[in-house]
C-alpha cells in the first residue's frame, strides 16, 4: 500500500496544483452563462405563457438530468466542464490519472442532491 502525499504533488508540476477560490469561482459563473442562465431563461419563459404545472414540472426534471449528465460527462471525457477548461483547471484522480465514470458520478453526488433538493421545494411550491 503506497501513502498519499497531502498537499499533492505531482511530478512536473512545481507549483500547488490546487485551483483557488477566485479560479473556481470565475470558471462556474462561465459554465452558469453557458448552462444555467439560458435555461433560468427558458423556465422563465415557460412559466409566463401560462404553461401548465405538469409541463413545468417535467421540464425542469429534463433539466436536471441534462444538468447531471452534462458535468458527469464532460468530467468524465475531458476533465472539466468549459468554465473549467478555460480557467485551465483539471479535474484527476489524487494519483494523477484520469476520472473515470465512478468518480465523476461520485464527484457529482453533491450538486446533484443540491438539485433534487431545490427540485423537490419547486414541487412543493406549486402544489
Amino acid at each position: 500500500m503506497t501513502t498519499k502525499e497531502i498537499p499533492l504533488r505531482l511530478e512536473g508540476i512545481s507549483e500547488s496544483p490546487y485551483a483557488g477560490f477566485w479560479v473556481r469561482f470565475l470558471a462556474m459563473n462561465i459554465d452558469n452563462l453557458i448552462w444555467m442562465y439560458p435555461l433560468s431563461l427558458l423556465q422563465s419563459s415557460l412559466l409566463a405563457t401560462g404553461t401548465d404545472a405538469f409541463t413545468f414540472y417535467l421540464h425542469t426534471l429534463f433539466d436536471t438530468a441534462l444538468f447531471v449528465g452534462y458535468y458527469i460527462y464532460l468530467v468524465k471525457e475531458y476533465g472539466g466542464t468549459p468554465g473549467k477548461l478555460l480557467t485551465s483547471i483539471k479535474i484527476i484522480k489524487i494519483n494523477g490519472e484520469k476520472v473515470e465514470w465512478k468518480e465523476a458520478t461520485l464527484r457529482m453526488s453533491i450538486s446533484l442532491g443540491g438539485s433534487l433538493l431545490v427540485l423537490f421545494a419547486m414541487l412543493g411550491l406549486f402544489f
